[in-house]
């Protein structure tokens, strides 16, 4: 059953469950319509959950200076995006340095695929246009059942800059 079919079966729960094998593959950006309107619960195995909402929203944390350069090429390009800033010591270990989250939304203009590879209890993967990227998640215990939870899509890591970079028309 396609994924669509499969969310409009479900579209009365409060919060669509689908395993996570149903979402192989699935472009997340594509069911921007259908999901933003509530959580997308996936459920990877009997005790691991992952609550997702906004799966099109795609940000990531840089430095002034690699803000200057992406906002450069965003505001080229046209593409909606939002800023804001973390002052100097707002965060354990961030020092005296200021840093900005970046956030671009994928529901709109230029078409963009991502998928959710995994998550877990201290991880979450995801493929942004081919690239693989880790991502940054909070989770807690619910009615006794722990569950991993988002809203939009964190980027971590060595590949950050490379998605989100994918992310500008060329």
């Amino acid at each position: 059953m396609a994924i669509e079919e499969l969310l409009k079966e479900r579209r009365n729960e409060k919060k669509p469950l689908l395993q996570l094998t149903e979402l192989t593959g699935v472009n997340l950006c594509d069911l921007w319509l259908t999901v933003n309107r509530y959580e997308l619960v996936v459920q990877k195995d009997a005790k691991t959950f992952f609550e997702i909402t906004a799966p099109t929203i795609i940000s990531a944390q840089f430095t002034l200076a690699q803000l200057q350069e992406l906002e450069r090429l965003l505001r080229e390009k046209q593409v909606r995006y939002g800023v804001f800033y973390l002052p100097p010591y707002y965060l354990k270990g961030q020092g005296n340095t200021w840093l900005a989250d970046l956030e671009l939304d994928c529901g709109h203009g230029k078409p963009q695929t991502t998928t959710l590879v995994d998550f877990g209890y201290t991880y979450g993967e995801i493929t942004v246009n081919g690239i693989p990227t880790s991502i940054s998640h909070s989770g807690g215990t619910r009615n006794g059942t722990w569950v991993d939870f988002t809203s939009g899509f964190k980027l971590v890591g060595k590949n950050k800059t490379s998605a989100i970079r994918s992310l500008i028309p060329a």
